[in-house]
């Protein structure tokens, strides 16, 4: 494996006094470093957390050819097991694509799902034609565009600038299982869309609400926020809002 981007893009862990352990799961082309925000204002809170680096992730964007959604999945399997080690009650926060892992992973073990800017609705309808363009085009690129962040979490947005064509067959993959295992899924579930979502239809939202046709549904909006919320400028309400939640549940 390649070096790490940055030393926050490496798995994180902390041990907090509370009866709740949470587990954070990063998106796609992202790192852990987009979940330490996050996970230090659940600390703060009093939980602990543990936050995994996704296989491919965090390192160089080659490292993403040869990743299957099951290597994703085993990656919050195995952060399961060890948030059992730290704490009584299990919640899962993912954020993207790690939100549909989290709602793969849901089972008996969990007490809670927050689900941030789930993968529901593309904005771009393109992404569809992506594996059939991996034969011609190896890799994409975001657009040069970078949202607002607020200044003194930039540091935490370590990830790519793109990734290999390929390897969005594994995201859908991943996306359309859990579509489908949204309607064995039980617990009481939040979900949080940015209204301002470059990458995702916010209404998008309701739709998943709809498939959780067995769970107790929270929607939140946030309503200055860019996709990547983790790291943005309502990083405050948004940690009381998934803190609220683990509490309650």
């Amino acid at each position: 494996m390649a070096a790490w981007l940055d030393p926050l893009a490496e798995p994180f862990e902390a041990i907090g006094e509370s009866d709740h352990s949470v587990i954070l799961v990063h998106g796609f082309a992202g790192s852990a470093a987009h979940m330490r925000p996050l996970a230090d204002g659940l600390v703060a809170s009093g939980h602990s957390v543990v936050v995994p680096s996704l296989p491919g992730h965090g390192t160089e964007m080659s490292d993403l050819l040869n990743v299957t959604r099951a290597m994703w999945q085993a990656s919050v399997d195995h952060a399961i097991l060890r948030a059992e080690d730290l704490a009584e009650q299990i919640h899962l926060v993912g954020f993207g694509l790690g939100a549909m892992l989290c709602m793969l992973a849901a089972d008996e073990r969990l007490a809670s799902l927050s689900l941030i800017n789930p993968l529901t609705w593309f904005a771009d309808k393109g992404i569809f034609l992506a594996p059939a363009l991996s034969y011609v085009s190896r890799n994409q690129y975001w657009p040069e565009f970078r949202p607002a962040l607020a200044p003194e979490l930039r540091r935490f947005d370590v990830g790519y600038r793109g990734y290999p064509t390929k390897v969005i067959k594994q995201v859908l993959h991943a996306r359309a299982a859990a579509f489908t295992a949204a309607q064995w899924i039980e617990h009481p579930t939040l979900i949080v869309q940015s209204r301002k979502d470059e990458y995702i239809v916010p209404d998008g939202a309701y739709d998943l609400r709809d498939r959780l046709v067995r769970a107790r549904v929270d929607i939140r909006w946030l309503e200055n926020s860019s996709h990547l919320a983790v790291v943005g400028n309502e990083l405050n309400e948004l940690i009381g809002t998934v803190s609220g939640h683990i509490e309650t549940a």
